[in-house]
C-alpha cells in the first residue's frame, strides 16, 4: 500500500520536533479516521525516519466493539504493525470521562516502561483544539490550559495536531481506508459532543474560514506558551531550594502577578499532571504572594503556601514514620534520600511530633521554636527525619546535633546523607 503522508501532519512533525530517528512509537488507535489517520501518516514515513509503530486500543467497556477489534486486527495485518488491545472497567459514578483518560493514561505508561516505547501517539487535531478552547473559556481558564492540547506532552505527541477531522477524512478516502464512527459522538447531552455538533457549524456561518484563521493563532499560542516556559522554567531553576517526592520549596523571587500565577501552575503540573489552577485559587495565590504569607488548596491533598521566605507546593501524605535504628542504612521517602547511621545510637529514625525538644548548648528547646529559628517551612516540618530517644531529639536534618551528639569524638561523621537522583 502506497501512502503519501499529509502536508500538515509533516509541517506539525517539523515544526514541533514531534519525532527522532529510530524512535519506537505506540500509536492510540479506535477505529476513528483521526487516530487511524496518524497511524497510516506515521506508517508512511517509518522507513524514512527508521521508526518503529505499534497500534494500542483500548475497550472502555461501554458497548459492544468485537467489529472495531476485528476491523483493526486485519488493517494491522495488512500493515504489518503489532496491535495491543487492553480493556478497562470503569465505575459509572462521578466524572467517567475523567476517569477513563486516568485509565488510558495508566496504562500507556505501563507500555512506555514495559515494551520501551519512546512515545505515545494519539490522534488530537485542530477540531478538537477548537473544541477544548471553547469549552474552557466558557468555563475560565488560564493560560497553557486554555487551549489545552499542545503539540506535544512528555512522551506524548499529537502529529495531527493542525488537522482538520475533514482533513483526516478526505486523507483517508484518498488511499481507500475505511473507519468506523463511535456513535457516542453524537449524544448531545455530552457538552463536549454539543460544541462539536451544534455551536462550531453555527459559527462556521459567520466565519466560514474558522479553521484556517485558528491554525494561525494556535501556532502564534504555541509559540508565546514557549517563550513563557523557558521564562518559568529558568525562574524555577534559579530559586529551586530542595524538592522532593511530593514537594517542591523556591526562595521567594521577586515578580508579577502572572508570573506567580504560571510558577505555581509549572510546579502543580509536576506533582498531579492536568491539574489547573481556577479563578479562586488565582486569586488566593496573588494574595498570599502579596502578603509573603498563607496558604491555599489546589486541589483535595496539594496546597500552595509562603511561609518564612519559601514558596512551597506540595502533597499532603500524612507521613508518620517512628523506626528503632542501630548502624546502617535507611531509606527516608518524602526527601527521596537515603540516611546512614555509622555509629550504633539508642534511639528512632522518625518525624516531628509535638513535645519533640533538643538540647543545644545546654538550652532545651522545643523544636517548634528550632524551626522557627531557621525558617523552616511549616508543611516541610513533619517530613524532616529526627534522630530521638523518646522526645528528646539527637539530630534534625540536615545537619543540627544536640549536645549529646556533638560531645562524641567526629560527630559530624556519624550520620551521612545520600541524596538520590
Amino acid at each position: 500500500m502506497k501512502i503519501i503522508p499529509n502536508k500538515k501532519f509533516l509541517e506539525a512533525i517539523k515544526r514541533f520536533n514531534l519525532i527522532k530517528e529510530n524512535d519506537k512509537i505506540l500509536v492510540a488507535v479506535s477505529g476513528g479516521p483521526d487516530s487511524l489517520s496518524c497511524l497510516l501518516n506515521l506508517k508512511a514515513i517509518e522507513k524514512e525516519k527508521k521508526l518503529k509503530i505499534s497500534a494500542i486500543y483500548i475497550d472502555h467497556g461501554l458497548r459492544d466493539v468485537e467489529e472495531e477489534k476485528n476491523f483493526l486486527k486485519k488493517l494491522c495485518e495488512k500493515l504489518n504493525i503489532p496491535l495491543f488491545i487492553e480493556k478497562i472497567e470503569i465505575e459509572k459514578k462521578g466524572s467517567f470521562e475523567e476517569k477513563a483518560r486516568k485509565e488510558r493514561k495508566r496504562i500507556f505508561e505501563i507500555y512506555l516502561k514495559k515494551y520501551g516505547f519512546d512515545k505515545i501517539a494519539t490522534g488530537h487535531t485542530l477540531s478538537d483544539v477548537i473544541e477544548t478552547l471553547l469549552f474552557r473559556v466558557l468555563r475560565g481558564g488560564f493560560g497553557e490550559k486554555i487551549i489545552g492540547i499542545m503539540p506535544s506532552d512528555e512522551n506524548y505527541i499529537r502529529p495531527l495536531i493542525l488537522n482538520t477531522k475533514k482533513e483526516n477524512i478526505d486523507f483517508l478516502k484518498k488511499i481507500g481506508i475505511n473507519y468506523k464512527i463511535d456513535i457516542t459522538n453524537f449524544n448531545l447531552k455530552i457538552t463536549r459532543n454539543y460544541i462539536r455538533n451544534k455551536i462550531i457549524p453555527l459559527l462556521k456561518e459567520i466565519f466560514p474560514n474558522l479553521e484556517k484563521g485558528f491554525l494561525k493563532t494556535y501556532i502564534s499560542f504555541y509559540e508565546e506558551r514557549e517563550f513563557i516556559k523557558k521564562h518559568i522554567e529558568k525562574i524555577y531553576r534559579e530559586n529551586l531550594y530542595l524538592k522532593g517526592k511530593n514537594f517542591f520549596i523556591l526562595k521567594i523571587p521577586e515578580l508579577e502577578d502572572y508570573e506567580i500565577l504560571e510558577i505555581v501552575n509549572f510546579l502543580l503540573q509536576k506533582i498531579e499532571k492536568g491539574k489547573p489552577i481556577n479563578f479562586y485559587q488565582k486569586e488566593e495565590i496573588k494574595k498570599i504572594y502579596k502578603n509573603k504569607k498563607g496558604r491555599v488548596s489546589l486541589s483535595s491533598n496539594i496546597f500552595f503556601e509562603i511561609s518564612h521566605g519559601y514558596l512551597s507546593i506540595f502533597k499532603d501524605i500524612k507521613f508518620k514514620k517512628k523506626e528503632k535504628i542501630k548502624k546502617g542504612i535507611y531509606n527516608w521517602e518524602p526527601l527521596n534520600i537515603k540516611i546512614k547511621i555509622n555509629e550504633e545510637i539508642d534511639g528512632f529514625l522518625k518525624n516531628w511530633e509535638e513535645g519533640d525538644y533538643i538540647i543545644i548548648n545546654k538550652r532545651r528547646k522545643k523544636l517548634k521554636k528550632i524551626f522557627n529559628e531557621f525558617k523552616i517551612p511549616r508543611f516541610l516540618r513533619k517530613y524532616l527525619p529526627l534522630l530521638s530517644y523518646d522526645k528528646k531529639v539527637l539530630w534534625i536534618y540536615p545537619n543540627i546535633f544536640s549536645d549529646d551528639l556533638k560531645n562524641k569524638e567526629n560527630y559530624d561523621k556519624i550520620i551521612e546523607i545520600k541524596y538520590e537522583t
